[in-house]
């Protein structure tokens, strides 16, 4: 177990029973958004899925545009989500105090990218977008993510929770607690761009790695 994944286990297990309940109370949600979903939009479209649709993950049936995020980098310069196209990118959306499923998820999608061959791993990037601006700051962030195996980039802007409303984004503060800190009830898939720039699949929360591995080899068609 890579060592952020150890430290989010032992620091938060008192959260996990809670977080896991949302998990699968989200898998039923999920499910029946889905099938309302595609239902009403015929199934295709350039329309992001609900935001609870986070369980099902897979490719989509046609690739579709997203707008362009915005926003300041790890190292704090200005930045777009430009800047990665012309490499199949995993986007993470998540916040820095996460206790769990963020550390997890990209540890282990970022743990796929370290196993790849050079020529392939430069091919790929994951990307890890912060929907919590007022905490993390671009130093926290570059802390963050390079306590993550993979090279996680990382970005951030002031009004990043507009900008990712048009992704099928949520994030919302949850109450504050005892040490005045607080959650952030967000959106836990991993969105897959292509090359293009266009969502070309999904990974849900916690995603194993064999959901991880057959489908970013067949984008990077390995």
């Amino acid at each position: 177990m890579h060592p952020v994944e150890a430290r989010s286990v032992r620091g938060d297990v008192w959260l996990m029973p809670i977080r896991i309940v949302q998990v699968l109370g989200g898998v039923l949600l999920g499910i029946v958004a889905t099938a309302v979903w595609f239902a009403v939009s015929g199934g295709a479209g350039p329309m992001v899925p609900p935001a609870d649709v986070d369980v099902v993950g897979g490719p989509v049936p046609e690739p579709f545009d997203v707008p362009v995020l915005v926003g300041v980098d790890a190292s704090g310069d200005s930045v777009s989500t430009e800047a990665w196209r012309g490499r199949i990118t995993a986007v993470f959306f998540g916040y820095t105090s996460c206790p769990d499923i963020c550390p997890l998820t990209l540890a282990r999608v970022g743990r796929y990218r370290e196993e790849l061959p050079p020529e392939d791993r430069e091919r790929l990037a994951v990307l890890f977008v912060s929907v919590d601006p007022e905490r993390d700051t671009p130093e926290r962030i570059a802390r963050y993510v390079s306590s993550l195996p993979g090279g996680i980039e990382g970005m951030t802007a002031p009004d990043i929770r507009n900008q990712v409303v048009a992704w099928g984004v949520r994030a919302t503060d949850g109450e504050p607690m005892g040490d005045g800190g607080y959650l952030v009830d967000h959106t836990a898939r991993v969105f897959v761009l292509n090359a293009e720039g266009r969502i070309a699949a999904t990974l849900p929360p916690l995603p194993r790695s064999n959901r991880i591995a057959p489908l970013l080899d067949a984008l990077l068609a390995r």
